[in-house]
C-alpha cells in the first residue's frame, strides 16, 4: 500500500505543481529539467517569440515567472523579447536574472549581455562578461574572436571616456548653414571656404568668405555646380586647385572619379577627369590636395589595397600625376579608411576610420610623417570628438588652431540636418602652424607690374619648397610650415637679384603673413641702390661662412654666369656693436668670403672687389636687436666702368 501511494504521489505532484502553482523550490529548472506541462507553457510563449508577437510573449513569460521565479529559460526568452522590442534596460535586468540563477547555464548569455553594454557605452562591466564568456567551456569560434576584440575596445573606450579631451565646437553662422544640409568644409590660406550643400535632391558647391572674422553670405560655384551631385572636395591652400568627385558621368572611368578645376582669378575651368594615372573603373573619391597642388591623397577601393577603403597618393611633376601609391598599412585598414585631409604643413594628416581602435562607428585619426618621412600609427583624436557615432572628415585652419567638420548635433532625430561647426583643437592634436606669403612685382621706376618667377629654400635641409611662376594679373599664395628658416629668391629677366630671409624657427602664438609688393631694379651699369644679400650667414664674430648661405651665393654666382658683361662691388657691413677697427676689419673679412667662394666657383677676379664698411653706413637704428640684424649684412652693387 505503501508503495502504490509513493508511486502516486511521484505522477501527480508535477500536475499539482502546474495546476496550483506549488513551488518546485529553490532548484534552478531550465528546459530539460522542467516538468511536460511546464515545457508546453513555455514552447507557447516562444512561438510568440519566434512569430514577433513580442507582447504576448512577453505576457506569457511574466505568468511563467510569477509562478517559477527559478525557472531561467524564461528570463532568457522574455530578456529577448524585450531586446528585440528596443527595450534594453528591461533586456539587461531579465538577462541578469538568468546569470544569478546559474551563471553557466547559457555561456553565450555572457556573449548577449557583454553587447548590449558595449552598445549602451557600460565598457568596463562589458568587459567583465565578455571575458566570462571567453573562458567558458563551450564557445562558438566567430562569438570568442567578437569577445576578445570587444575587450580590447572596450578598454580603449573605457580610457577614453574617462580622459575626455577639450572639445567646445560651435555652430557657425546662418550665412553659412540653413535648413539645408552643409558639410565637407575645405578652407584656404585667405580664408575663403568651399563647402557642399544638399539643394532638393542634389550636392552642390558653395563658397563663403571670411572678412574681419565674420563669414560672409555664401554663394554657389555656379560654373561648376550641374544638376547633379558636385561633393566630396578639397580647395588647396593657395586656393588654386579645386578636386572633387562626380560619379556616373559620361566622362567617368568608373563608378566614381576625381574630376580637377583651376582657378583663373576669375572664374574656375571646365573640371577634368584627373585620367586614368588616378581614376580606375572602381570607386575613387574624398581629395584631399596639399597647399600648392602638388600632391593628391584620395580614397579607393582599387586593387592592390588592404580593405574596402584605402587611402592612395599621386604627385603632380610638369602637368601629370604619378601613378598613386597606397598609404601603407600603418594608416590602411582591413576595413574603411577615408575623408582624408592634409594640413598645409605638408605633415600632418586627418582622415575616418573603422578599422583602427575608437569609440564607435567610424571615428577621426591624426597621423604624422616621422624623420624618414612615412607616416606614423593613427592617433585617436578622442572622446568626445569622436562618440559611437560615425564621425566624418575634418579640415584645419592654416595656423593649426580651428578644425572644421559637419554634424547633426543641432537637429533633432527624425529630421537630421547636417551643419558646419568650429572647435579649438587641443594642443596635442594640432598641425604645425602655417602663415603664407603673397607676392607681386613691379619695376621700382615706372611701378609696372612685372612676371617673373619666385623660389623658396629651407635653408637647413636645403629642400626647395617650391619654385613657381609669378603673373602680372596674380599674385601667388605660398604656404610657409612655421619652425624653419627660409630663403626666398625673385628672378625676372634683365632685372637685379632679390632675396629675402624668413625665421620660422621661433615659435609665436600667431605667424602673420607676408604681403609682398617688390619693387626691381632694371640690370643697367650704374645700380641705382645696392643688393642685399639677405641668406649670406657667418659664424659669430668670424668671417667662416655657414652652410645655410650657399643657396644664395650659388643664385649670385648663376646671376653672374647670366651677365658676363657685369663687374660688382661686394660689401660687407657690420653693426656699431665692438670697436671700430675690429668691425672694419670683420666686415673686410666678410666681403673677402664671399668673393673668394664666387672665384673658385669660376667667376673671374677682373669682375669682382670687395670691401668693408664696418659700421659705417647703417640702414636701420642700432639700438634695437632687430636694427642691428639689418645693419649685419652682405650687398653688392655693380660698379660703373
Amino acid at each position: 500500500m505503501v508503495n502504490y501511494i509513493l508511486r502516486l504521489l511521484k505522477t501527480i505532484l508535477p500536475v499539482l505543481f502546474v495546476l496550483f502553482g506549488i513551488s518546485l523550490g529553490a532548484q534552478v529548472i531550465n528546459k530539460k529539467t522542467a516538468p511536460a506541462p511546464l515545457k508546453k507553457l513555455l514552447f507557447k510563449s516562444d512561438q510568440w517569440l519566434n512569430q514577433k508577437q513580442y507582447v504576448n510573449a512577453i505576457k506569457g513569460y511574466d505568468k511563467i515567472i510569477k509562478k517559477y521565479p527559478n525557472y531561467i529559460d524564461a528570463w532568457i526568452n522574455k530578456g529577448s523579447a524585450l531586446y528585440e522590442q528596443g527595450n534594453w534596460e528591461e533586456a539587461i535586468k531579465n538577462y541578469k536574472q538568468a546569470l544569478e540563477l546559474d551563471p553557466g547555464y547559457l555561456s553565450r548569455l555572457h556573449f548577449t549581455v557583454g553587447m548590449i553594454l558595449f552598445k549602451q557605452e557600460i565598457y568596463e562591466e562589458a568587459i567583465l562578461h565578455f571575458k566570462n564568456y571567453t573562458t567558458a567551456p563551450k564557445t562558438n569560434p566567430a562569438r570568442l574572436k567578437v569577445a576578445q576584440d570587444h575587450i580590447e575596445k572596450g578598454k580603449f573606450r573605457a580610457t577614453a571616456m574617462q580622459n575626455p579631451v577639450s572639445f567646445r565646437p560651435q555652430k557657425l553662422s546662418v550665412s553659412i548653414n540653413t535648413e539645408m544640409s552643409e558639410f565637407l568644409p575645405s578652407l584656404t590660406a585667405e580664408n575663403v571656404m568651399v563647402f557642399s550643400r544638399k539643394v532638393g535632391n542634389q550636392e552642390d558647391l558653395y563658397y563663403s568668405i571670411q572678412l574681419n572674422g565674420k563669414w560672409q553670405e555664401a554663394m554657389p560655384i555656379s560654373n561648376l555646380n550641374t544638376s547633379e551631385n558636385e561633393a566630396a572636395h578639397s580647395i588647396s591652400a593657395d586656393g588654386k586647385w579645386l578636386a572633387f568627385t562626380i560619379c556616373n558621368r559620361k566622362e567617368s572611368i568608373g563608378s566614381c572619379d576625381l574630376f580637377i578645376s583651376e582657378w583663373n582669378g576669375n572664374a574656375w575651368s571646365i573640371p577634368k577627369n584627373m585620367g586614368p594615372s588616378i581614376n580606375t573603373t572602381g570607386w575613387e573619391a574624398q581629395p584631399a590636395l596639399s597647399a600648392d597642388g602638388n600632391q593628391l591623397i584620395f580614397a579607393s577601393n582599387r586593387e592592390g589595397g588592404y580593405g574596402d577603403y584605402d587611402l592612395w597618393i599621386s604627385f603632380r611633376s610638369k602637368g601629370k600625376w604619378s601613378s598613386p601609391k597606397n598609404l601603407g598599412n600603418k594608416i590602411n585598414t582591413a576595413g574603411k579608411d577615408e575623408t582624408p585631409f592634409l594640413h598645409a604643413d605638408g605633415q600632418t594628416l586627418y582622415f575616418s576610420s573603422d578599422g583602427h581602435f575608437g569609440m564607435g562607428d567610424r571615428d577621426l585619426f591624426i597621423s604624422r610623417k616621422g624623420p624618414d618621412g612615412a607616416w606614423q600609427a593613427p592617433i585617436n583624436l578622442g572622446y568626445p570628438i569622436n562618440t559611437k557615432n560615425r564621425e566624418g572628415a575634418l579640415s584645419v585652419s592654416l595656423d593649426g588652431q580651428t578644425a572644421y567638420y559637419a554634424s547633426d548635433r543641432s537637429t533633432n532625430n527624425l529630421a537630421p540636418n547636417l551643419d558646419i561647426f568650429a572647435f579649438e583643437l587641443p594642443d596635442n592634436l594640432k598641425p604645425n602652424p602655417v602663415t603664407y606669403l603673397k607676392v607681386s612685382l613691379f619695376d621700382q621706376a615706372s611701378k609696372i607690374s612685372l612676371s617673373g618667377n619666385v623660389s623658396i629654400i629651407e635653408l637647413v635641409s636645403k629642400k626647395q619648397i617650391t619654385n613657381m611662376p609669378v603673373y602680372k594679373l596674380g599674385s601667388p599664395i605660398i604656404c610657409l610650415p612655421t619652425g624653419e628658416k627660409y630663403a626666398f629668391h625673385v628672378k625676372v629677366d634683365d632685372y637685379q637679384l632679390y632675396s629675402e630671409h624668413f625665421d620660422l624657427s621661433i615659435a609665436k602664438d600667431k605667424y602673420e603673413p607676408y604681403l609682398l609688393s617688390i619693387g626691381l631694379q632694371k640690370i643697367t651699369t650704374s645700380a641705382a641702390k645696392p643688393i642685399v644679400l639677405n641668406n649670406i650667414f657667418f659664424e659669430t664674430g668670424s668671417a667662416s661662412l655657414l652652410n645655410t648661405s650657399y643657396s644664395e651665393l650659388d643664385l649670385l654666382k648663376t646671376f653672374l654666369f647670366d651677365h658676363a658683361d657685369l663687374r660688382i662691388e661686394i660689401r660687407g657691413h657690420t653693426d656699431n656693436t665692438g670697436n671700430d677697427v675690429f668691425n672694419q676689419t670683420l666686415s673686410n673679412d666678410r666681403a673677402r668670403a664671399v668673393y673668394e667662394y664666387l672665384v673658385n666657383q669660376g667667376i673671374s677676379r677682373s669682375r669682382l672687389t670687395f670691401h668693408g664698411y664696418g659700421a659705417s653706413m647703417p640702414v636701420d637704428n642700432n639700438n634695437t636687436e632687430e636694427g642691428r640684424q639689418k645693419n649685419r649684412r652682405t650687398e653688392f652693387i655693380i660698379i660703373n666702368e
